[in-house]
């Protein structure tokens, strides 16, 4: 009962400010945002965000921060261990320098699901028979921010980034377990 009320109160969450907000105005992402998401680097996984900017201030040549909220789906495959699916929803500020450099910080909230690929189990009957296996885990963490706008104007140009983040995947299982994960892509702004 504990775990179908947390997700639900993750879940209102996320969508109570989306359908609020809704309401208003429409909703499109101000970024579409495509990356390679290793857990411990060298575990492979993706990631696809859409990045909606809820706050800017500055911009048109000079420098800009802004508050944005990204959420997006992700994988990431441990050959002998598992393969996580996620829903990672980041919230983030973002200083961007007059020339383009990013520099930023953000929290994560979301949903992991591991599957695990070799488990079994004995009936009975004493029988082995392979089993699916896996577990459901609160994910949250810190991550910091660096990147680059590919182009004269930051507010029309593609960005590259470079995010170092500690994720922590809280209990269906034993104890608590962290997560480093190095994430490099690019964000592609939309014209809205």
């Amino acid at each position: 009962m504990i775990r179908i009320t947390s997700l639900l109160a993750l879940l209102s969450l996320v969508v109570l400010p989306l359908v609020t907000r809704a309401q208003l105005t429409t909703i499109s992402p101000n970024y579409i945002s495509v990356s390679y998401f290793g857990e411990t680097i060298t575990h492979p996984g993706l990631r696809v965000n859409a990045d909606y900017v809820f706050w800017k201030k500055g911009g048109d040549g000079a420098s800009s921060q802004e508050i944005r909220g990204d959420f997006g789906f992700g994988m990431y495959h441990h050959r002998r261990y598992q393969t996580g699916l996620f829903f990672l929803p980041e919230f983030d500020y973002i200083y961007t320098s007059a020339k383009g450099s990013l520099l930023g910080a953000g929290l994560s909230l979301g949903y992991l699901h591991t599957f695990i690929p070799s488990a079994y189990e004995i009936d009975a009957n004493g029988n082995v028979n392979k089993i699916n296996a896996g577990y459901n885990y609160f994910l949250t963490g810190l991550h910091l921010i660096f990147g680059k706008t590919l182009g004269p104007d930051p507010a029309t140009a593609p960005q590259l980034f470079f995010k170092p983040a500690l994720l922590t995947a809280l209990p269906n299982f034993e104890k608590t377990v962290n997560y480093f994960v190095l994430e490099v892509g690019v964000s592609i702004p939309l014209k809205n």
